[in-house]
């Protein structure tokens, strides 16, 4: 998006193609969404062009008076073009640019709309680009991501497994050699770390090194405890990971609840089997959802209407370890999760489902996980159905819906019988 432009300037005039002219980049916290921005002006430093990087903070753009916020702003951009080619990184955008309503102070107001059109005049401003990051694309005012603004939106997910493995070995790989935990104890690590970002990733590694510190040298406070210590010996060892494990705490896991859990070894003799059936049956129906290119941007592959449904006694394990085991092993999609805690969050439950829904709207195709669906499905008015089953209908090509329930089959309402069939229905009892 940014060196084409800068590149092959001949071929864009011939077909009188306007450039890219901003990306936003969104996702949980500590995925690097920032630091890909800087390193994204270090690869295109490494061309013949010299490019200039503004990093700007977007609540340092605001100020209690509206002429200085917007004044900010415009020498920003106005700097952008004297120095062009250049790039314009607003970290926390949701900050400068939240959805405008009555209720907004008139100096928001105003700053959104001033920079609605300085990203409309980059059309004469050439080589500059924007690039916009936030943790919560819900709360941006929805004029800035039309095409001709943000052209291009690039969701960054939580690390899956490969990514987890490879964050690990970036960080222990610079250890000595007699200090760096095994390949295989590094897999089993990034396999029970689901839901840990990168930022949550560095810190373990940090509180692994604590840890063997304390373990090896608990007296080490004074200046001369220091100089009698010997660090010739000192390494990180597997106890030390074990124990910053039960220190550090993900932010996912912190601020949500985090449905994925590996099957306990006890109980996995029991229930591997039908987990690997269930997995056999929806890559047979979804071979392209599970295996969809994960380098792409912003488009995805189609799927089928799918929808698996656990029924059963509560003594099963449905809710508690074949669902879980489910998501852990498609760790690689974003999953949504509907349940009567969720329904209440909201003044309504209907609000509260559309609202679920407009979340995963943002990151298509994901997983709609519906825990325990008999025990609200009734208990819910008529209108929360009717919006379910509305809204089922508008992404049913790019969900996989999985639902457990804790009785069987035939004694499921009527309605969400209709509203969960299709052609691939699963209904496992």
């Amino acid at each position: 998006m940014i060196l084409y432009p800068l590149i092959y300037q001949d071929i864009y005039k011939r077909f009188n193609i306007k450039p890219s002219r901003g990306v936003l980049f969104h996702g949980p916290p500590g995925t690097d969404k920032t630091l890909i921005a800087k390193a994204l002006h270090h690869e295109c430093n490494r061309y013949n062009r010299k490019i200039t990087f503004f990093s700007q903070k977007g609540a340092e753009c605001l100020n209690m008076w509206v002429e200085d916020s917007v004044k900010k702003l415009r020498f920003l951009f106005a700097e952008a073009h004297l120095r062009r080619p250049s790039i314009i990184f607003f970290d926390e955008i949701d900050s400068l640019t939240p959805i405008r309503s009555e209720r907004q102070d008139h100096v928001r107001t105003s700053v959104v709309s001033t920079l609605l059109a300085l990203m409309d005049g980059l059309d004469t401003l050439t080589d500059v680009f924007v690039i916009g990051a936030t943790n919560r694309i819900e709360a941006i005012d929805p004029a800035l991501r039309r095409p001709g603004r943000f052209d291009c939106e690039l969701y960054f997910p939580l690390p899956e497994l490969n990514a987890r493995k490879d964050i690990i070995h970036l960080y222990v790989d610079n250890w000595e050699k007699n200090s760096r935990p095994s390949n295989e104890f590094i897999e089993e690590l990034a396999t029970d770390m689901v839901g840990y970002s990168g930022a949550d990733i560095k810190a373990f590694c940090n509180e692994a090194v604590k840890c063997s510190l304390r373990r090896k040298l608990p007296d080490v406070s004074t200046t001369e405890n220091k100089k009698r210590a010997c660090f010739k010996s000192f390494q990180v060892e597997i106890c030390d990971f074990i124990a910053a494990k039960s220190k550090i705490a993900p932010l996912a896991h912190r601020t949500l609840h985090n449905p994925r859990k590996k099957i306990p070894h006890t109980i996995q003799p029991l229930l591997q089997h039908m987990i690997d059936r269930i997995l056999e049956d929806v890559h047979k129906y979804n071979q392209q959802f599970l295996n969809r290119n994960k380098n792409s941007c912003g488009s995805h592959d189609l799927l089928s209407n799918s929808c698996l449904l656990l029924t059963g006694t509560s003594l099963q394990g449905q809710t508690n370890y074949i669902a879980p085991a489910i998501l852990h092993s498609l760790q690689h999609l974003p999953v949504y999760m509907l349940d009567s805690t969720t329904l209440l969050e909201n003044s309504t439950t209907e609000e509260s489902c559309i609202h679920k829904f407009k979340q995963m709207y943002q990151n298509l195709p994901a997983i709609l996980y519906t825990p325990h669906i008999n025990s609200w499905w009734d208990i819910v008015g008529d209108a929360t159905r009717i919006v379910f089953i509305n809204e089922i209908n508008k992404v049913k090509n790019n969900i996989f819906h999985l639902s457990t329930a804790h009785v069987q089959y035939t004694s499921l309402s009527p309605s969400y019988k209709s509203c969960s069939t299709s052609p691939n229905i699963k209904s496992l009892k």
